[in-house]
């Protein structure tokens, strides 16, 4: 179990950070600030709002850090494009090395949802925002005020 919750905030902080970055890069408005999870979807598995309500999100520029009691993880976005959805690419780090994960994501006003692949192969970006397999992660956040 706890192997499992450190896996999703690791990928949670991957997906949290991109699109952050990319607001930035591309100019599109409203990724920087303070966010909490409402919910979160890994492998069609819904994750328990006891363990999401200890999680914060800070994206500032091309980085976005996911914090919970005792640790804090960073990550940043290379590629961010505007669209219906949005694309959207993480890197971040596994064992040593620089991965990029594909996404997508939606900005309506305070809400954030991202869909990201925890796959690093190119070509695994989402279509949609679902998670029903085991190889993608949905996050919808909210702006803390």
């Amino acid at each position: 179990m706890a192997s499992l919750l450190s896996r999703f905030a690791a990928f949670f902080l991957v997906a949290s950070v991109i699109p952050l970055l990319m607001a930035q890069s591309d100019g599109v408005p409203g990724f920087e600030g303070q966010w909490k999870p409402a919910k979160a979807i890994r492998a069609g598995q819904e994750i328990d709002s006891e363990h999401l309500a200890k999680i914060t999100v800070s994206i500032s520029g091309k980085s976005i850090a996911i914090s919970e009691p005792g640790k804090t993880e960073k990550a940043s976005f290379s590629d961010a494009k505007a669209g219906n959805p949005g694309t959207i690419d993480l890197v971040t780090e596994r064992d040593g090395k620089s991965v990029v994960l594909e996404g997508i994501f939606e900005l309506k006003g305070d809400e954030l949802a991202l869909c990201f692949s925890k796959l690093s192969e190119k070509g695994t970006r989402p279509k949609s925002f679902e998670a029903t397999s085991d190889s993608v992660t949905l996050l919808r956040l909210k702006r803390v005020k």
